[in-house]
């Protein structure tokens, strides 16, 4: 009689699994490295597009130390901001933030009009500096201007388009340090600041644009404030403004004079 033989086992019909998992593994470990090389493009891309903005359109030195943004979300901040002042003030920086809470659609980065679902400028500390006739934020305002009616703002020649659906500027602090202080340092709370569909339309809005906009309504605030603040200066800040001499009025009226002359 024929011996009953039992087949062996040969296990190929295991291969293609273990083949399959290890092909599941490669792809979830390229499609990781590409997540992360896409968010450090991403980062990098803001970081060096708030920079060479800074320097090109305002004509000052301007740094970001970091910038984090999620490629799933687009929400993050940039942290450390500098923006310098211009040539002939004192004063190392114009503006110094903190933070800046983003929220974008992650993909407008790579195009033509970036969507920037809202931003919120947290604790920047402003530093007005200057004569009557003018100061180092409007200088900078200057400089916005000739870098838009100039064709300025890139190198191509067609500047990166914004889109911004919210702006607040929140817990803000101006440091005045006009000549009519008498070389004094006076800082002063600013109200926060909301800017809503900045860049709607269906061209956007350019960077310089748009830091035209933010800033002239800083200055718009700014030139507000002396009516109401002046009074929380302290006794030192008004003494400084009686001591330069005003014959029109007191001291207080000065105050809120100080900005409108440069309108």
């Amino acid at each position: 009689m024929a011996k009953n033989r039992k087949k062996k086992k040969t296990g190929k019909g295991k291969k293609p699994n273990r083949s399959w998992r290890k092909l599941r593994i490669a792809g979830l470990g390229v499609f990781g490295v590409g997540l992360i090389g896409f968010a450090l493009m991403i980062n990098s891309t803001v970081k060096k597009g708030l920079e060479t903005a800074g320097l090109r359109v305002a004509g000052v030195e301007t740094r970001v130390e970091t910038v984090k943004l999620s490629p799933f979300s687009g929400k993050g901040e940039a942290t450390g901001i500098f923006v310098g002042n211009p040539e002939g003030f004192r004063a190392p920086s114009a503006i110094e933030v903190g933070r800046i809470v983003i929220s974008l659609k992650p993909t407008s980065v790579f195009f033509d009009r970036i969507i920037v679902r809202s931003a919120r400028i947290e604790a920047p500390v402003i530093t007005l500096e200057g004569k009557l006739a003018g100061n180092n934020l409007s200088r900078i305002l200057e400089n916005i201007s000739e870098a838009i009616g100039s064709g300025r703002e890139s190198e191509s020649g067609d500047p990166t388009r914004i889109q911004l659906g919210e702006l607040v500027i929140a817990d803000a602090r101006v440091r005045l340090g006009l000549t009519a202080l008498g070389g004094r340092a006076v800082t002063i709370p600013l109200p926060e600041i909301r800017m809503a569909d900045l860049g709607s339309g269906p061209q956007g809005i350019t960077v310089g644009e748009l830091a035209k906009e933010v800033l002239s309504e800083i200055l718009r605030e700014i030139r507000g404030l002396p009516g109401d603040a002046v009074g929380r200066l302290g006794k030192g800040a008004v003494d400084a403004l009686k001591s330069v001499g005003d014959r029109v009025g007191d001291a207080r009226d000065r105050a809120r004079r100080l900005f409108k002359r440069d309108e």
